[in-house]
C-alpha cells in the first residue's frame, strides 16, 4: 500500500474496516496529513471489532526507496503523531519515521506489542518517544540517525571486524542525524515497557543531551516503567553532539 503526493489528504476516513495490511505500508508526500485517523475502526458505527491491527510486512513513514533500492526523503510535513493506530498491535517488518518535520512523539501506539524487526528515526526533531508504552521488545536494530556506506547503503555493524575502522566502511557526510530526547530509563521520556533489543543500538550524528538507557538511582523518577536491560549486539554512539 502506497500513499503519497497527495496534497490534500487530511486523514484515513473510510478505511476503518481495514484489519490487516499484507504488504509493506507506505506515507510520504502528503503535505496536509495530520493523523491516521480512519485506521482506528468503529467510524462506520457498525460495531464490528475492527481497526488495522497488523502490518505484515514493513511500515515506512516519510521514506520511500526509488527503483534501485535507494531511499528518498519523503516526509509529511504535518503529521504531529501517529494517532490513529491505536489498534495497531504489530508489524512484522521494519519500522521507520523519517523526516516528518513536525512529529513530536509516538502518540497513537498504545497498544503496539510486537516489532519483528528494526524502529528507525531519521532526520526529524522529536519531543519524546512517548505514546508506544506496551513495546517491550524491538526484534532486531534500533537506530536513531542512520549510518550510511560509502556506497550509499545503509552500515551494518556484522561486517565491522578487528581490523576495519567505522570510518573505512562510512562517510560520514552522508549520515542522516536526527534528535530527540534519548533518556530511555524506566519510561521517563517514552517506552515504558521497552526492556530489549535483540539487534545493535545505533545512535549516530545526533543529540545525545538527554541520552540515558538505565536508572542508576533504580527509583524510577516519578514515571514508573523499566529498564532497557538487554542489547543482543552492539551498541554504536558515533559523530553524536555531547552536552
Amino acid at each position: 500500500v502506497f500513499v503519497g503526493f497527495n496534497p490534500k489528504l487530511e486523514d484515513f476516513t473510510g478505511l476503518d474496516d481495514i484489519k490487516a495490511i499484507n504488504g509493506n505500508f507506505t506515507v510520504v508526500e502528503n503535505d496536509e496529513l495530520v493523523s491516521f485517523i480512519g485506521f482506528n475502526g468503529d467510524d462506520d458505527g457498525d460495531n464490528d471489532d475492527d481497526g488495522l491491527s497488523a502490518i505484515n510486512g514493513n511500515l515506512f513513514v516519510g521514506l520511500y526507496f526509488d527503483r534501485f533500492g535507494k531511499g528518498i526523503a519523503g516526509g509529511n510535513d504535518s503529521l504531529v503523531d501517529l494517532d490513529g493506530l491505536q489498534s495497531l498491535i504489530t508489524v512484522t517488518g521494519n519500522m521507520v519515521l523519517a523526516f516528518n518535520g513536525a512529529m513530536e512523539d509516538l502518540n497513537g501506539l498504545s497498544n503496539f506489542t510486537t516489532l519483528n524487526g528494526d524502529l528507525t528515526f531519521l532526520g526529524q526533531n522529536m519531543d519524546s518517544l512517548h505514546g508506544a508504552p506496551n513495546l517491550a521488545v524491538i526484534g532486531k536494530d534500533l537506530n536513531f540517525g542512520q549510518l550510511l556506506r560509502v556506497d550509499g547503503k545503509p552500515f551494518d555493524p556484522n561486517e565491522v571486524d578487528d581490523t576495519l575502522k567505522l570510518t573505512d566502511v562510512f562517510d560520514k557526510t552522508t549520515a542522516i542525524s536526527t534528535e530527540v530526547k534519548l533518556d530511555l530509563s524506566a519510561g521517563q521520556n517514552g517506552f515504558d515497557a521497552l526492556t530489549t533489543v535483540n539487534g545493535n543500538v545505533i545512535v549516530a550524528f545526533s543529540d545525545l543531551n538527554e541520552l540515558q538507557f538505565t536508572d542508576p538511582d533504580g527509583d524510577g523518577g516519578d514515571i514508573p516503567g523499566t529498564d532497557l536491560a538487554t542489547i543482543g549486539k552492539s551498541l554504536i554512539l558515533y559523530g553524536n553532539s555531547a552536552p
